[in-house]
């Protein structure tokens, strides 16, 4: 495999809580300096449905070089409600089409905080007359 992920962590103590800011680092290693490679992070629920997904290439940002990489990806005030979810991280060639490694860090716990439900808190501002 040409590229790999060392490591994927949260940085984050569990349970989150909605409005966290989710941190998540990697560590890549490639085989050589000069093979680009892109790199993707997906935000999962636990039944498997994407709640989110970002990468370097779906972001417009250049492949990635050298050996080896840390890489820290942060979503600010993550408005995820309480449930399970998981992290997924893959790197791909250097057009985004074919994966070369991946792996998933399964547990990502946020705390309930209300009895709202869906995967993401939406301000709302209620009027009643």
């Amino acid at each position: 495999m040409p590229a790999r992920i060392v490591s994927l962590e949260l940085l984050n103590a569990l349970p989150c809580r909605r409005g966290d800011n989710l941190c998540f680092r990697l560590e890549l290693e490639c085989v050589r300096d000069d093979l680009p490679y892109h790199l993707t992070l997906s935000i999962k629920m636990d039944d498997g449905r994407g709640v989110y997904v970002t990468g370097t290439h779906l972001a417009g940002r250049p492949p990635l070089l050298g050996k080896r990489r840390e890489v820290r990806i942060t979503y600010p005030k993550a408005p995820l409600l309480g449930g399970l979810y998981s992290a997924h991280a893959r790197i791909f060639d250097d057009q985004g089409l074919m994966v070369y490694h991946e792996k998933i860090l399964p547990e990502l716990e946020v705390r309930k905080d209300s009895r709202e439900l869906g995967i993401c808190y939406l301000e709302n501002v209620w009027e009643i007359a």
